[in-house]
């Protein structure tokens, strides 16, 4: 029977073989991995998988091949009022994966030690889905607006600096229970404000809230809500 690890690891593999095929021809990942172009081709059309060692192996060497935060920053556009389109960057499903990987070990956790994903919508989704997937956790995203159907929710209001206008996030009260471990996930990090809110959710719906972390962040902004709300904040990048 093949064990749910070595699928994970598997998957591990093919992500960054994928993201190594946009920056390599098969003939340079040829003599960088010592495999033949034909197997290579085969295992990302999904034709064969290779053993738990060989993934292993060859995950050791793609990370040496593959940076990661480099290929997030070259998806990156800063317009001239300092302004982050990630637009790029959240359409690559492989790159979102490795992101979240890196977060993961960053935070030194492991599959199985949150409950719950918190985002909030809009551009917190894609990496925060990634993410439950990865953690095998329940994803909920906190909206702008009360979504119709919900009979209860929770809200929370905050001032939202850039626009100096009140903003508020809602979440059906039922989503997060007590008890339940939370990790914040969000795309950017920038003042913090957005991921405060969502830490008082967490709180105020009596969750337990391990970790905070975003594909890029403003370093500051990081580093003062780590020391503000003592959990662990991490970003793969930071600006």
């Amino acid at each position: 029977m093949v064990k749910y690890k070595d699928i994970n690891i598997v998957e591990e593999f093919l992500e960054l073989l994928r993201l190594a095929k946009e920056e390599y021809t098969y003939q340079q990942l040829s003599e960088i991995l010592g495999l033949p172009p034909t197997v290579l081709n085969r295992y990302l059309k999904g034709k064969v998988s290779p053993r738990k060692e060989r993934c292993l192996e060859l995950i050791d060497k793609l990370r040496d091949l593959v940076s990661i935060s480099t290929l997030i920053k070259n998806k990156i556009r800063v317009d001239n009022y300092g302004f982050i389109d990630m637009s790029k960057v959240l359409m690559e499903i492989n790159l979102l994966k490795s992101a979240a990987r890196e977060l993961v070990s960053e935070l030194k956790l492991s599959k199985g030690d949150v409950d719950i994903i918190l985002t909030a919508a809009v551009d917190g989704i894609p990496f925060a889905v990634v993410f439950a997937e990865i953690m095998d956790a329940k994803l909920v995203y906190a909206k702008k607006k009360k979504e119709v159907g919900v009979q209860r929710f929770y809200e929370v209001t905050y001032l939202a600096s850039s626009s100096g206008i009140l903003e508020s996030l809602y979440v059906p009260r039922d989503s997060i229970r007590p008890g339940d471990s939370i990790l914040i996930i969000d795309d950017f990090i920038r003042t913090g404000e957005t991921q405060r809110a969502l830490y008082k959710i967490a709180v105020d719906l009596k969750g337990d809230p391990k970790g905070m972390g975003s594909i890029v962040g403003i370093k500051s902004g990081v580093m003062q809500l780590e020391k503000e709300l003592k959990i662990p904040v991490r970003s793969v990048i930071y600006f």
